[in-house]
């Protein structure tokens, strides 16, 4: 009988994961996609404990036996946080917000190596049966890749905003418990919980078992290259009346 697998999305629900197991699913993939929870206060977090009822319904699946998992941490998705501006504002339309010096690495995975990884899983049911793995694409810093991203635009500015993190989670729990529950709120826990607790960073990864290669320095420069090349910075100067 052929076995049947299901990746479950960020907000998938505890009645959706009950009938994956009435529907007989075989694996569920949860979403492991971004920081750890293993660190107390990071679960505590607004944005965190939304997905915990339904890790934890997941967990308690799979020890009775109703269904299996496998869980993929891919740090930040790459793609995404470079077309966005989120990890560093390569377009030069707004200021990058620096966290903590901007000398943390990060984990970051590419959306095609995400695809690798699940697939790789799927292959291998009885290796990968409620496992939890660490997969990362490169490792980088804010300050690096707005290094490169300088070298090869000097012409550009690229405006930073310094910030603390323990300050930006001070103001988003104050947010949060006046009924502000707003993008900046979670913005900021995100920030705080990535970078400010050393979360975002894997330093043992399952790399080499999921068949993903990582990237050199030399390649992470060549990719910032040709998106700056691409889509050139656009100067935040005032100019001088």
């Amino acid at each position: 009988m052929a076995s049947k697998s299901v990746c479950l999305a960020y907000d998938a629900s505890v009645v959706a994961m009950q009938a994956a197991v009435n529907a007989g699913v075989y694996r569920a993939i949860p979403s492991f996609f971004g920081v750890s929870l293993e660190n107390p206060e990071i679960a505590n977090m607004p944005f965190m404990k939304t997905k915990l009822p339904f890790l934890n319904d997941v967990l308690a699946k799979a020890e009775k036996g109703e269904i299996t998992y496998t869980g993929i941490n891919t740090g930040m998705f790459l793609n995404w946080v470079l077309d966005e501006g989120i990890f560093v504002g390569l377009s030069g339309k707004a200021p990058t917000r620096v966290a903590d010096g901007g000398d943390i690495p990060m984990s970051a995975t590419a959306l095609d190596d995400i695809g690798k990884a699940i697939s790789s899983v799927l292959l291998r049911p009885d290796e990968t049966v409620n496992k939890l793995y660490y997969i990362h694409t490169v490792v980088m810093t804010q300050n690096q890749v707005l290094g490169y991203a300088r070298e090869v635009a000097p012409e550009a500015e690229f405006v930073v905003e310094q910030v603390d993190t323990k300050v930006l989670v001070e103001a988003a729990w104050k947010r949060y418990n006046e009924g502000i529950r707003d993008r900046v709120s979670v913005r900021d826990f995100v920030i705080r919980a990535s970078y400010g607790m050393g979360n975002g960073f894997f330093p043992k990864t399952d790399n080499e078992l999921l068949g993903i290669r990582q990237w050199s320095d030399d390649e992470l420069k060549e990719e910032i290259f040709r998106r700056v090349k691409a889509d050139p910075p656009v100067s935040l100067k005032t100019p001088e009346m």
